[in-house]
């Protein structure tokens, strides 16, 4: 997070006992990106690069070694080193009241918990530290923790099925059931895609979308809803209205954004046309 407390954290690394800092062979566990802060220190909303940018990176410690990938890359592995695990106050990792009043507002209103003490996972090894943000890594029970322009990026413990079942979906490509209309002309902040799911019913074709953008999946109700429902979430609206019984516009709004999703289910699949239109 910081070049002070990389070095404290070093400092520690040398004090402590292999068996204090050290992670204890066989133990595997899983984490898996979850959203990053609306908010910075500063009060700054979250621009829309740094929303989507951690979207696929997974998180897995097994025995003393850390594994970080992304799986949205051909070669998807961002780092592997060996790692211990350094537990601190937040002050001593923080240096400052003040600072840790700060970063303590964010994680509530993340509704992450922000305890007593953090742990800090760090390579084992300075010259096998892991690239950018991921140096040093918070873990405050439930999640881990990077920082990224003074944003908090928040990973959330998944057992074992879990993470195979979410890594499995992050690994379906949307571009085996979507396509955008003119690729080739210049963004000029409305976008049309059309999805086509062949032999899957609407409910189906819901799960499919929402699997294809965490983001959005987040956000959305876990299955569809049975009659029309409206409601406000993350400052923006979500709005389910259906069109008969084999018809659904899915809407989420924002103040700059709105995105469309129209479900038509037919007699060979479910086509989803997916409309975007932003404001600049």
């Amino acid at each position: 997070m910081n070049t002070k407390s990389t070095i404290a954290g070093l400092l520690l690394f040398f004090i402590l006992p292999d068996s204090a800092c050290s992670e204890e062979a066989g133990s595997d566990t899983f984490w898996l990106y979850d959203k990053t802060s609306t908010l910075n220190i500063s009060g700054a909303q979250t621009p829309d690069n740094l929303a989507g940018k951690y979207v696929g990176v997974t998180i897995k410690t097994q025995g003393n070694k850390l594994i970080i990938n992304d799986l949205n890359l051909k070669n998807g592995e961002i780092c592997a080193t060996e790692f211990v695990r350094l537990k601190q106050t937040p002050i001593l990792y923080f240096h400052s009241q003040k600072t840790v009043d700060i970063y303590k507002a964010l994680f509530k209103r993340e509704n992450i918990l922000f305890p007593d003490y953090i742990n800090i996972l760090t390579a084992r090894f300075p010259e096998h530290t892991c690239p950018g943000p991921f140096s040093e890594i918070i873990e405050t029970g439930t999640h881990l923790a990077i920082n990224d322009e003074y944003y908090e990026v928040f990973f959330k413990k998944l057992s074992a099925a879990e993470y195979e079942i979410a890594e499995e979906r992050l690994k379906e490509n949307p571009a085996r059931y979507c396509r955008v209309e003119n690729p080739s002309l210049e963004f000029d902040g409305h976008e049309r895609e059309v999805c086509s799911f062949t032999s899957s019913r609407l409910k189906e074709a819901y799960q499919k979308i929402k699997s294809f953008s965490p983001l959005v999946g987040r956000i959305l109700k876990d299955n569809v809803p049975e009659k029309n429902l409206s409601y406000a979430i993350d400052e923006k609206t979500v709005s389910y209205r259906w069109k008969g019984d084999k018809k659904l516009q899915l809407s989420i709004s924002s103040e700059n954004q709105s995105l469309q999703y129209l479900f038509s289910e037919g007699a060979t699949g479910t086509e989803v046309i997916i409309t975007s239109d932003s404001q600049y």
